[in-house]
C-alpha cells in the first residue's frame, strides 16, 4: 500500500479519514464526501476534523472532503492546508465557525485550477477578494451566500476571467450579474440556486436577466429550492421526458410595466421559468431541478 496514490472513501467517520492522514502521507488524490463523526450527532451538528494532519500530506493534488451538515475546525488547522504547493483541486464543504480571517491561506495556494467551497454564509469582502487573486481558477463551485454575497459575486467574477464552470449554491445575485459574466468569454457551464428566502423575486430576475449576455455558455442548471416534494426536472437539450407540473409551484419574479419606476413582483410557474431560459439560450442545455427546502442543506447528496 506505500505505492498507493488514490484514495476515495464514501462515509466513514472523522477519525478514519485522520488515520488516513497518518498511514497514507503520499497520496496524491484523496476523496472523502460524506464525513461523519461516527454518531447521530454529526446528521445534525456536523463533525470535527483536523485539517492539521491533512495539511502534512505534502504530495496532495486533490483534495476533496465534504461534512453530512458541515465540518468544524480543530483548533486553527486549515491554515497548514496553506503548505500544500502542489494542490490543484480543493474542494472543502461545508466549513462551519471559520473566521473571514482563517480563508487567508488561500493566498498560499496560487495554482489551483478547481476550488469548491461552503459555507459563505460570513464571508467578507477580505474572503472574495482572496479568492479573486487565484486568477488561474477554471472552476468554482461556492456554497450558502450570505448578507455580502452580492458584492462578494462581483468582487471575484472582476478578477476571475478565465473560469470555465462557475457554481453558486443558495447565492444572492447583483443586478449586474450579467454584465460580469458578458466579460467571460471561456464560460461554458453554470449552476445557480438562486436565494429563495431573502429578495427571491430579485434574485430570480437578476439571474434570467443574465442569460441574454452569456450565448457562448453550454449548460445551465437552475436549482429551484422549493416546498414541492415532487421529484422532477424539466430538461432541454437531448431529452426532455421529465416535466415539472405546471403548478407544481410559483417562482417570484419581477415584472417591469412600461412606464412605471418600479417593478412589481409576480408569480411564474417552472414552465413559464423554462421557457425564458430557453428563449434567451436556444444553442444551450437547460435544467431546471426541483430541490426539496426540507433538504436543500444537504448539499452532500445533490447531483453535482
Amino acid at each position: 500500500m506505500k505505492h498507493l496514490h488514490t484514495l476515495q472513501l464514501c462515509e466513514v467517520p472523522a477519525y478514519i479519514v485522520h488515520t488516513v492522514t497518518n498511514q497514507h502521507p503520499s497520496l496524491k488524490c484523496f476523496t472523502a464526501e460524506w464525513i461523519t463523526d461516527g454518531n447521530n450527532d454529526s446528521l445534525q451538528y456536523g463533525c470535527n476534523l483536523d485539517f492539521g494532519k491533512i495539511g502534512k500530506m505534502a504530495n496532495l493534488e486533490t483534495l476533496q472532503i465534504r461534512g453530512i451538515y458541515g465540518l468544524y475546525l480543530i483548533g486553527d488547522s486549515i491554515k497548514e492546508l496553506g503548505y500544500l504547493n502542489r494542490l490543484r483541486r480543493l474542494c472543502i464543504t461545508s466549513l462551519r465557525d471559520v473566521l473571514p480571517s482563517q480563508y487567508t491561506f488561500l493566498n498560499c495556494l496560487p495554482n489551483l485550477k478547481t476550488l469548491e467551497l461552503g459555507e459563505c454564509v460570513e464571508w467578507t469582502d477580505e474572503v472574495y477578494e482572496v479568492i479573486a487573486r487565484l486568477t488561474k481558477l477554471s472552476t468554482l463551485r461556492l456554497e450558502f451566500g450570505g448578507q455580502n454575497a452580492e458584492r462578494g459575486v462581483g468582487i471575484i467574477l472582476s478578477s476571475l476571467r478565465n473560469l470555465v464552470r462557475l457554481e453558486l449554491i443558495i447565492f444572492r445575485i447583483p443586478p449586474n450579474f450579467g454584465e460580469l459574466l458578458e466579460n467571460m468569454q471561456q464560460l461554458r457551464h453554470m449552476t445557480i440556486w438562486p436565494e429563495m428566502r431573502i429578495k427571491p423575486d430579485h434574485n430570480n430576475y437578476n439571474t434570467v436577466r443574465a442569460t441574454k449576455f452569456i450565448p457562448f455558455v453550454k449548460t445551465l442548471m437552475w436549482g429551484l429550492v422549493t416546498s414541492s416534494l415532487h421529484d422532477n426536472q424539466t430538461n432541454s437539450g437531448a431529452s426532455d421526458t421529465h416535466r415539472i407540473d405546471h403548478n407544481s409551484c410559483c417562482i417570484p419574479f419581477l415584472n417591469f410595466n412600461l412606464g412605471s419606476p418600479t417593478p412589481n413582483r409576480m408569480h411564474i410557474s417552472a414552465h413559464q421559468l423554462m421557457n425564458k431560459l430557453r428563449s434567451e439560450l436556444p444553442q444551450s442545455k437547460v435544467q431546471v431541478v426541483m430541490v426539496p427546502n426540507s433538504s436543500y442543506r444537504t448539499i452532500a447528496y445533490m447531483p453535482r
